[in-house]
C-alpha cells in the first residue's frame, strides 16, 4: 500500500477511538503529533511560543525537531506509532 494512502487509512480508523482512554503517555501522545504535523504542513514555520506556555511550546518544540524530515518518512512514523501503540491497545 502506497504510504500516504497507508496514513490516510490510519487517520480514518483513529477517528472513532478516544486516545485518552488508551493510557499513552504525554511523550507518546507528542510524538503522535508531531509526526502528523511534519506529515501534513512539512517544516515547523510558526513562531516559537513563550516557554511559561508549557503545551504550546512542548508541541512547538516536538515538531520543530523533526525539521527537514520528508513528509512521506514522518507518515511512515505515524504509521508506527499506531501500530505500536494503538493496535496493541485497542
Amino acid at each position: 500500500m502506497e504510504i500516504a494512502s497507508e496514513f490516510e487509512t490510519v487517520l480514518i480508523k483513529l477517528k472513532g477511538i478516544d486516545m485518552d482512554k488508551l493510557n499513552l503517555s504525554d511523550a507518546i501522545k507528542l510524538d503522535f503529533y508531531k509526526y502528523y504535523k511534519q506529515a501534513t504542513e512539512g517544516d515547523c514555520d510558526i513562531p516559537e511560543p513563550y516557554t511559561i506556555y508549557y503545551k504550546a511550546h512542548a508541541k512547538w518544540a516536538a515538531w520543530k525537531s523533526l525539521t527537514g524530515m520528508a513528509p512521506e518518512d514522518a507518515m511512515a512514523e505515524y504509521i508506527n506509532y499506531y501500530k505500536n501503540y494503538i493496535i496493541t491497545s485497542v
